[in-house]
């Protein structure tokens, strides 16, 4: 499942805000029961609601993204792609030449010399 980092990374990535706090309480239960905490503040009214509390009326939007993020991520695949797309998307924040983008970039580079050879 997606870490709290993630949620906050997809959360401000569709719609603008980081709403933490949001995120923090909606997964608050689980340190008590693990993977099973879904059973509470895991379904869209009670976790806008919770949002509201937390971060304000701003940061229901993000709730629905919290649960649709966690439901993604149970697919392997899904999360495989989702997990991609995240980490180029924050390497162009952060140049480093071993990030992926990184790669990327070159080999795209690359690709566009060749073709004027």
């Amino acid at each position: 499942m997606p870490s709290g980092n993630q949620h906050i990374y997809w959360s401000k990535r569709y719609t603008g805000l980081e709403c933490a706090r949001s995120h923090r309480l909606i997964d608050s239960w689980s340190s008590v029961l693990g993977a099973k905490h879904r059973i509470y503040l895991h379904d869209p009214r009670t976790a806008a609601a919770a949002a509201e509390l937390a971060d304000g009326p701003q940061c229901r939007g993000a709730a629905i993204n919290h649960l649709l993020m966690d439901e993604i991520y149970k697919d392997p695949e899904l999360k495989i792609v989702f997990e991609m797309m995240r980490l180029t998307d924050t390497a162009a924040e952060t140049p480093d030449p071993n990030s992926p983008r990184a790669a990327i970039r070159a080999f795209i580079g690359f690709k566009q010399q060749r073709r004027r050879w």
